[in-house]
């Protein structure tokens, strides 16, 4: 992410050179451009994003909005869906030891042990606040589709928000983030389930 930084600004330095041309990719890039300039930097910037990767998300008004959403977010009314869920599940199995009765009975012993709705449950949602730093220049984005790993180009602005998931911190990381993501992007296309990078190395041709 620092490195990606650091090689996104030296060669945005490096081609105001008229004798300089230089191209530069990075992975995980911190969101450090405005929309206007990582458009502009387009022809030699290309950044590449895993999944729900948090940093390229990440500025003071993502960060500020995200806290926003979690903290505005009423989890009473899906809690209490998942456990009507739950009890009606059991009716259906055990339909001789849930009838209705123990149905209702059940349904409200387990709504009394779920947290309180919002003091004011209609009061208006804070500003969140303008967003203003993106990723740089041309971005990959490689994400888990449900049947494996699929990338596209999108534009900067895609990532305008965190994307709150249990892996939005190893989706940054080199081993349990990138290098997996691009162990299964290989996977699919040799159809190898047992490819890795070890093995590809040692096969190739030595000199």
């Amino acid at each position: 992410s620092l490195g990606a930084r650091a090689a996104t600004i030296a060669g945005i330095e490096f081609n105001e050179n008229p004798n300089i041309k230089v191209e530069v990719m990075g992975f995980g890039c911190p969101a450090l451009l405005s929309k206007e300039l990582s458009e502009e930097v387009k022809p030699f910037v290309t950044t590449v994003v895993a999944d729900s990767d948090c940093v390229p998300r990440m500025s003071m008004a993502t960060m500020v909005n995200a806290l926003l959403d979690v903290t505005e977010l009423d989890i009473t009314s899906y809690a209490n869906q998942d456990v009507t869920e739950t009890v009606n599940e059991l009716q259906r199995i055990f339909p001789t030891l849930v009838n209705e009765s123990t149905k209702q009975q059940m349904l409200d012993n387990l709504n009394n042990l779920l947290p309180a709705p919002p003091n004011n449950p209609n009061a208006p949602n804070r500003t969140r606040m303008e967003v203003v730093l993106y990723p740089p220049g041309k971005v990959i984005h490689f994400y888990r589709d449900g049947f494996g790993v699929t990338g596209c180009k999108v534009p900067c602005t895609f990532f305008k928000e965190i994307d709150i998931t249990r892996r939005m911190v190893h989706d940054h990381l080199f081993r349990a983030g990138y290098q997996l993501t691009f162990l299964e992007l290989m996977r699919q296309y040799h159809n190898d389930n047992f490819y890795s990078f070890e093995r590809a190395r040692s096969n190739e041709p030595r000199n």
